[in-house]
């Protein structure tokens, strides 16, 4: 069960044994207990309350996707959001090219991925505090210009673990023309799904299924 939006059943309605259900703003306790997994967009503000219900979450084996905003952590980056999300926010962002360059191949949900691949989106950077290597795996990168010029690896794709939970961080998703990108939705399906528990490939089948290649939402120059 993700939260967002309730469906079920047929192959064309949506992926099969999935239940769907929508939370504003934040799940409600009860959401919490029924939820597999959680797929958060928007930005969350975090309180200590927060914080202790989505600790009791993952520590019980939930799951949690956190996509775009959702990874900006309000009011700033905060190193107790990093303790239960891998990474605790960030203080930089532009709009423009990204090329997603792989770092983790190995990873399940990077298995038969390209190398690399091309958006045109928003990234956030640099991960604040750095990200802990022992625990967060970088399953990919963009480069990112710092003061002095110089280009760095900043993470956009990554897992995490903590208690039973399993969390996966995604940086991209400002536009709406980037969730038509194939290779975009793959690892966003098999974000969702490896946070379950389950096989990460149980939604590639419905990976493609409306995606509009040509929208006419390119950006204006």
């Amino acid at each position: 069960r993700q939260l967002q939006g309730r469906f079920s059943g047929t192959r064309e309605a949506g992926a099969a044994g999935v239940t769907v259900e929508r939370a504003t703003g934040w799940p409600s306790e009860e959401q919490f207990a029924a939820a597999d997994v959680i797929v958060a967009y928007c930005y969350l503000t975090w309180t200590d309350a927060r914080k202790r219900q989505l600790a009791a979450y993952l520590e019980r084996g939930g799951g949690l996707a956190v996509l775009h905003s959702a990874t900006w952590t309000k009011p700033k980056a905060d190193q107790d959001v990093a303790s239960l999300l891998g990474v605790g926010g960030f203080t930089k962002y532009r709009h423009g090219a990204v090329r997603v360059e792989v770092n983790a191949p190995e990873h399940p949900i990077w298995r038969i991925l390209p190398q690399e691949f091309a958006l045109d989106d928003e990234t956030y950077w640099p991960p604040t505090p750095p990200v802990d290597p022992s625990r967060v795996t970088v399953l990919a990168v963009s480069l990112e210009k710092e003061e002095d010029g110089a280009r760095q690896p900043q993470p956009v794709f990554w897992t995490f673990e903590t208690g039973r939970g399993r969390v996966f961080g995604c940086v991209p998703g400002h536009a709406a023309r980037t969730f038509d990108a194939p290779w975009f939705r793959l690892v966003l399906l098999r974000g969702i799904a490896w946070t379950a528990g389950g096989c990460p490939y149980r939604f590639d089948y419905i990976a493609s299924r409306g995606v509009r290649f040509n929208t006419g939402q390119e950006k204006k120059p």
